[in-house]
């Protein structure tokens, strides 16, 4: 994915205190255009395991609530896992669908085509779910009473709240949009994208997120 293949380009060591773990925020300039307001304001947020490998490791919902206290983000969101599920409608379909947090929308700007996009109330197991155009079309044939209809996801009932546009900017673009329940803490997420304030920088967002890890790190030290 375009966006993931640039953690390398403001990676940062915490030094002693975290010899684990670099982190990297990639300014939006290295990957604009975007099709988003404001782009210019976007960054990447990743946490990388200094092992001798090059995987980008997960971030904990734990950690994101930590990153977010920075004061050089507006908001941050993450995305979670990229899968193939199952939508029960009048045959078994198979659909490849995204799990974002319920801010990820708002971030990144993008509103709803049809409906609503995720929202607060959404972050805690509402059972909402989005789906891109190519989804309504090939699901729905772009109906617009498909919204508000409930559907089986896995066997688990969801509300559909919306349509939104087919999006490729980060990636290949799923199909739906699920969003994460972030009342369960150790779930792993693969990237967060932060809005920064309209006087942070890319630079200082880093310090900040940097500042997070360490105090954690310090914290869990503390623990054992």
């Amino acid at each position: 994915e375009p966006l993931f293949a640039l953690t390398a380009i403001l990676m940062l060591g915490l030094g002693a205190a975290v010899t684990t773990t670099v982190f990297s925020v990639v300014d939006a300039e290295v990957w604009r255009p975007l099709p988003y307001p404001d782009p210019h304001r976007l960054v990447a947020v990743y946490s990388r395991d200094l092992a001798p490998r090059t995987d980008i490791d997960g971030i904990t919902l734990d950690e994101l609530a930590d990153w977010r206290r920075a004061p050089g983000f507006e908001r941050l969101a993450a995305r979670g896992r990229y899968r193939r599920r199952t939508l029960q409608l009048d045959r078994a379909e198979s659909i490849a669908a995204d799990e974002v947090t319920a801010n990820y929308f708002l971030t990144l700007g993008r509103t709803a085509r049809l409906g609503r996009v995720f929202n607060d109330d959404d972050a805690h197991g509402s059972g909402a779910v989005l789906l891109t155009e190519r989804g309504w079309t090939r699901l729905f044939d772009a109906s617009p009473d498909a919204v508000g209809r409930t559907v089986m996801l896995d066997g688990e009932a969801r509300t559909l709240v919306g349509v939104v546009a087919d999006d490729d900017a980060l990636g290949p673009g799923p199909e739906m949009y699920v969003p994460i329940d972030e009342g369960r803490s150790a779930v792993t997420v693969f990237g967060a994208i932060g809005r920064l304030t309209a006087d942070a920088t890319a630079e200082a967002a880093r310090d900040q997120v940097q500042a997070a890890i360490t105090r954690r790190a310090v914290t869990d030290a503390g623990r054992r």
